[in-house]
């Protein structure tokens, strides 16, 4: 099982809230403009945990709007659907967790980008809690 941080918005686009609503989550490219991207959400599998955020380089804070768990992974065979399917386990949206990067010894390196694996124990543990008081 592996943790991934996706991007809330495309450019003044909030996504956040379509992701939560309609149990997925992409990227905003095509395939042919984005082909780092799909690699990774290739890599995406059943069981990972995701979860949607943005990033505050200012004040290096993470906004965390959802945490779930991916039910099916990306279909590299159907160029129609780019989709990730997740059961969203936490919807933040309307008040999401802030995550100081100061607090958590986290580097800002990663955290603009659209997707990526977490490797930070610290932010890991925050997701999981989360999905914790869910099951509980």
């Amino acid at each position: 099982m592996r943790v991934w941080g996706i991007g809330a918005n495309w450019g003044d686009e909030p996504l956040k809230d379509s992701f939560v609503l309609n149990d997925c989550l992409t990227v905003g490219w095509s395939k042919e403009v984005a082909p780092d991207l799909y690699a990774m959400l290739e890599e995406i599998q059943v069981n990972d945990i995701v979860y949607i955020k943005s990033f505050v380089p200012k004040n290096r804070i993470v906004n965390v709007y959802a945490v779930g768990v991916v039910s099916k992974p990306l279909d590299i065979n159907n160029q129609k659907n780019s989709d990730v399917i997740v059961e969203w386990f936490a919807d933040l949206t309307k008040q999401p967790i802030q995550i100081s990067l100061n607090d958590v010894g986290g580097k800002n390196n990663v955290y603009s980008n659209t997707l990526y694996k977490e490797y930070n124990e610290n932010i890991q543990n925050k997701i999981f809690e989360k999905i914790r008081e869910r099951l509980l």
